[in-house]
């Protein structure tokens, strides 16, 4: 936490900007090593996006068409957690920091997400602002903040949005697919019941300067450093412009996409899909060939696994497996998580066992309940 930080205000016309920016920061601080200098990145957006987690399927998450009608870009974050929809009354605030600043994700998101950025939204006027689990921040049962993590090589990525004003909640019921069990562990059962911001609470709007200075001042506190103002580097600069068509891409845009990886099947193949969220939402799809062993595999939701790279390993280690051997796929992924040494905040090798199981019962016609 000694390390030198600075403070960098950007605003963006797209979010979809947002991510080779903060690629950017991240691999130049990395090639840096030991003592590189730590960021505290605060921005707003001018047009409407929606902005996907790391490991959700677009298709599950999002009305493409509706997002096309009414002009709402979309963008998809290095890092997990739900999709989101914002636009210009939306705030976000980014840090950058080594990554044994905490001792795990857990610890990192209750400093941050449980005191930073709670901490911003009371000295904003939400004094009833509190920290419910890794995810969100909320204000009574209302949610105002929610968070994205990651580690990649030595940097940690805390990121978080704040409602300040008053979510335009009418399009975000229009592009986002609500699934059912977003609020079964609610107290609300629609999103205009669910969201709150600092304007509704308050009946004020604050400044860019109150919102940056807050988020400063709530830093410099919990982190016990000092910030600077500071300006984005040249060599930051060329490193964004080389990342910038890559993380605006249709490729990274679909990058989890069920219609696309299951679009196109070889004869003899049947598929299936569950959906289980026990504090985190896993949706597991899978192909089962004729011989009964799984042929493809794809998991997806709103959870957290570092390294990013995991996913996409544990989906790998399902080919080829024996379809109904419930055993042998809990196994398979239990081993797989603790050889690459993952961390999934909330969520336990079985949690992700248990849709895929499901998913293949539904493949194989064998819709028995667990």
């Amino acid at each position: 936490m000694m390390n030198a930080w600075r403070l960098l205000e950007v605003t963006y016309d797209s979010l979809a900007e947002h991510e080779p920016l903060r690629r950017a920061l991240i691999e130049v601080r990395n090639r840096r090593g030991e003592g590189a200098e730590n960021t505290l990145l605060c921005f707003s957006v001018r047009r409407p996006c929606v902005q996907l987690g790391e490991f959700q399927d677009i298709d599950e998450e999002l009305d493409l068409e509706e997002c096309r009608r009414r002009g709402v870009d979309i963008s998809r974050r290095v890092g997990g957690g739900g999709c989101i929809y914002y636009d210009d009354r939306t705030r976000f605030a980014v840090a950058l920091c080594d990554r044994g600043t905490f001792p795990d994700l857990e610890e990192a998101a209750k400093a941050w997400q449980g005191e930073v950025v709670t901490g911003t939204l009371r000295s904003l006027g939400a004094k009833e602002a509190w920290y419910r689990h890794i995810g969100d921040v909320q204000i009574g049962q209302n949610k105002v903040s929610g968070l994205g993590t990651a580690l990649i090589e030595n940097t940690l990525y805390l990121g978080s949005f704040m409602n300040i004003g008053t979510p335009r909640v009418e399009v975000a019921q229009k592009v986002l697919k609500i699934p059912p069990e977003k609020f079964a562990d609610k107290a609300v059962s629609k999103l205009d019941e669910y969201v709150t911001s600092i304007e509704k609470v308050t009946g004020r709007l604050p400044s860019w300067e109150e919102f940056k200075e807050a988020v400063r001042q709530n830093l410099e506190r919990v982190f016990g450093v000092k910030v600077r103002p500071g300006e984005i580097d040249p060599e930051e600069k060329v490193v964004f412009q080389e990342l910038r068509p890559v993380y605006t891409s249709e490729e990274w845009i679909y990058k989890r996409s069920s219609n696309r990886r299951f679009g196109e099947l070889p004869d003899g193949i049947r598929t299936g899909k569950n959906r289980r969220k026990a504090r985190k939402l896993v949706i597991a799809r899978v192909a089962v060939d004729a011989q009964g062993r799984i042929y493809r595999a794809m998991l997806a939701g709103d959870f957290f696994i570092q390294p990013a790279g995991a996913l996409e390993e544990m989906e790998k280690s399902l080919h080829g497996a024996e379809a109904l051997d419930e055993e042998g796929i809990q196994r398979i992924l239990g081993d797989a998580l603790a050889r690459l040494k993952a961390q999934t905040p909330m969520l336990t090798a079985e949690d992700f066992a248990l849709p895929v199981i499901q998913a293949v019962k539904e493949a194989m016609g064998k819709n028995r309940s667990l």
